[in-house]
């Protein structure tokens, strides 16, 4: 398991809290669960999936596959999560209001919801996705 911590660049400052590079591989032979259950917050994310893709189930559905990248908006309720067997993710958490100022949208329109990011934000993010696949650093990706 690794996590590390980045701060934003300093164009970001102003929206983005931090940028956090982590990942597990599961294996039967593990004490980790790639299943976790995934607690309410107020912080919305910008979720990069660079292995296995993350399924989500809410109380309304069964586990559902996330695209590569995904918008997150504040969670009111529990969430369970499948991580997969090879997790390796890129999450950028944005400050209090900075995912509005950055993007214009209403945090009512995100609240407990999440979204394939290339319909918020545009078809350009699948671009960057390729790019972080494609590259091996975590300070490069950074």
């Amino acid at each position: 398991m690794f996590i590390n911590y980045y701060p934003p660049h300093p164009a970001l400052l102003e929206y983005v809290e931090m940028i956090c590079i982590m990942g597990h591989q599961f294996s039967f032979d593990d004490d980790l669960s790639p299943m976790y259950t995934y607690m309410p917050t107020h912080t919305r994310f910008l979720s990069f999936y660079l292995e296995d893709c993350v399924k989500v189930k809410t109380d309304h559905s069964d586990f559902q596959k996330r695209t590569r990248c995904t918008v997150i908006g504040p969670q009111l309720k529990p969430i369970h999560l499948d991580l997969g067997q090879k997790n390796h993710r890129i999450i950028v958490s944005f400050k209090p209001c900075g995912f509005y100022r950055l993007l214009g949208i209403p945090l009512k329109e995100i609240v407990n919801c999440d979204f394939d990011a290339s319909l918020v934000i545009g078809k350009e993010i699948t671009q960057i996705v390729e790019q972080l696949m494609n590259t091996q650093d975590h300070a490069e990706r950074n």
